[in-house]
């Protein structure tokens, strides 16, 4: 089942984690990440498996100035990974509709390809987010159709998601 939620209920990323110790796979990255409006859970009878994190952001890219449905606390509990259940969920949380006409999000180059074969592309130039350096991480995907990303370098006045 997967449901759409405004808040988190307590306890929820220990009971999706399940002990694991490095689940979005960082290290030692000390990046902060700006908190989410909206969430998208998929759950596996009353447990929850697999996780999507929502929020609008502004976004720069040279003269061009919008907004972007932000994406981020992307993940599928380990023990669940690698059946196919990320891409319903993902889906699920785009198709909420809350405005704009670009998704984007910040990813591992190791995950990259897997964003890429949801429709996400590599964002190229410069990115920033709340004054740190994203560039080589940040993907867009159009929500629109004839909906394209302008040429320039990225700035996020926020912190990234």
């Amino acid at each position: 089942m997967i449901e759409h939620v405004d808040q988190l209920p307590d306890g929820f990323w220990d009971v999706l984690i399940d002990g694991e110790r490095d689940p979005f796979d960082v290290g030692d990255d000390q990046t902060q990440w700006r908190a989410k409006e909206w969430h998208t859970v998929l759950y596996a009878g009353d447990r929850p498996i697999a996780h999507v994190g929502l929020t609008l952001a502004d976004v720069e890219v040279g003269a061009h100035r919008f907004e972007v449905l932000g994406v981020g606390g992307v993940i599928v509990n380990r023990g669940y990974r690698g059946q196919g259940r990320l891409r319903p969920l993902l889906e699920a949380a785009l198709a909420r509709g809350l405005g704009p006409d670009r998704a984007m999000l910040f990813a591992l180059a190791k995950n990259q390809p897997i964003y890429e074969r949801f429709g996400f592309a590599r964002i190229d130039a410069p990115v920033s987010a709340g004054g740190q350096d994203m560039s080589g991480q940040a993907m867009w995907k159009p929500l629109r159709g004839g909906v394209a990303w302008p040429d320039g370098p990225v700035n996020l006045p926020q912190l990234p998601f």
